[in-house]
């Protein structure tokens, strides 16, 4: 499937209960079930909405990911991804960051013990210098923002990959259209898409994107647990909407 086809077309499917041809907004907090657990896939809108599945698809479609998911906004799902490490865990990330990640990275998770080095990855081949035994996390921003410098993804990925590192890519500047992170060697594709992705400048949106099912589970558990969805408001309609 063309990219053109994906953006319109893809994770949206005619409403079963309808027939409408787009997924409608799920303005609804739960959802009947015939007895606890017994539910047609949706208990509660925090855990799971049908507006947001459809665009979490989508996204997962235009990024060649298998795994989509949400946030209120770009930070609340850089947020997610370090939720992923640990106390004492290292994160190697490019020094030239939009400045709410480096506001999240260096004045809340390094003060629960996560540490932070940011270095010049113009060199991608320099990163390997950098890797300790407590690194966990390479961190790209490509092209950065403001100042558009381009880091080559499929390099840092190499390095990644050798050292059993996982690689987030910031992809939000370049967007789909341009780079898709994970044909390249990323474990995690992650969008402000709030600029490029929702180009409307009507919605505040943060997503993340994978292929791996076990990384896919603790992200989603992330998702869940911590709460910073965004509403169906902010998803409708999918695909052509972002």
């Amino acid at each position: 499937m063309k990219l053109g086809t994906k953006l319109i077309h893809a994770g949206v499917s005619p409403d079963p209960s309808t027939g409408a041809i787009m997924t409608p907004i799920f303005q609804t907090s739960t959802f009947v079930q015939n007895a606890p657990g017994d539910h047609k896939g949706y208990e509660y809108a925090r855990t799971q909405n049908p507006t947001r599945d459809a665009l979490q698809n989508a996204l997962a479609a235009i990024e060649n990911g298998k795994h989509g998911l949400c946030f209120g906004s770009g930070l609340a799902a850089t947020d997610a991804v370090i939720k992923l490490l640990n106390p004492g865990d290292e994160v190697i990330a490019s020094n030239d960051l939009y400045g709410g990640t480096y506001r999240i990275f260096t004045k809340v998770f390094q003060r629960y013990g996560i540490h932070f080095r940011f270095v010049d990855m113009q060199n991608a081949s320099s990163v390997a210098d950098y890797v300790t035994p407590q690194t966990k996390l390479i961190w790209i921003e490509t092209p950065t923002n403001p100042m558009l410098n381009v880091i080559d993804i499929a390099a840092v990925g190499k390095i990644a990959k050798k050292n059993n590192l996982l690689l987030a890519v910031d992809n939000t500047f370049a967007s789909p259209y341009l780079q898709n992170p994970l044909d390249l060697g990323a474990d995690i594709v992650v969008h402000s898409a709030t600029k490029y992705l929702g180009g409307h400048s009507d919605v505040v949106h943060g997503a993340i994107i994978v292929k791996d099912d076990a990384l896919h589970q603790q992200l989603a558990f992330i998702q869940n647990s911590c709460g910073a969805v965004p509403g169906p408001q902010d998803c409708f309609p999918g695909a052509p909407r972002h």
